[in-house]
């Protein structure tokens, strides 16, 4: 039995030589230069596809268009028209947002002037922007703005202090906390 397995094997001393491999062999060298010429085809062939997928929609929006011819091929124009878009957006923004700037620092510029009412702070200004929108909307000429880090809601503008402090005993109830402050001086 020992003799007949040697015998398959080709170990035995009797056993025919293979001269001949059967089956594929490539060596590794030129397995590896295979694997990158695929790989050059691939991209190649991946390239040419996207230019005729460019080309393809160019040609749908030229005929959508009514078959204007536009010399700019299809991505550069959607992106032209959406500059255009946006520089005017950006400046009717401009336009409608710089005179309520404006008539915003000065009525608060005259409301700093009198004595005035600190009423809270708070780390974020969307919060104390809703608190001194809640004030306004109750009658009282409020505000806020940064101080340091916090950002501070002040009732203020009032000519004399006695004015103010009638004001600050009605804002106590809600806000224990409200300090007077005293106008400054330029």
């Amino acid at each position: 039995m020992k003799g007949k397995q040697l015998y398959l094997s080709g170990l035995a001393k009797d056993a025919p030589k293979q001269t001949k491999r059967r089956g594929l062999y490539l060596r590794p060298d030129s397995l590896i230069l295979s694997g990158i010429i695929l790989f050059l085809l691939f991209i190649l062939s991946f390239s040419l596809g996207v230019e005729r997928g460019k080309r393809i929609t160019q040609i749908r929006l030229e005929a959508a268009k009514g078959g204007q011819l536009n010399s700019l091929p299809a991505p550069e124009a959607i992106k032209k028209e959406t500059r255009q878009v946006e520089k005017a957006v950006k400046e009717e923004n401009q336009e409608i947002k710089e005179p309520v700037v404006k008539e915003e620092k000065k009525i608060e510029d005259d409301l700093k002037r009198g004595y005035r009412i600190q009423v809270a702070s708070f780390n974020k200004e969307d919060p104390a922007a809703r608190e001194a929108a809640r004030l306004k909307e109750q009658g009282y000429p409020a505000y806020h703005s940064r101080s340091g880090k916090y950002i501070v809601i002040y009732v203020g503008g009032f000519e004399n202090e006695k004015e103010a402090k009638n004001n600050l005993h009605s804002l106590r109830q809600k806000y224990k906390d409200c300090i007077l402050r005293k106008p400054r001086r330029l």
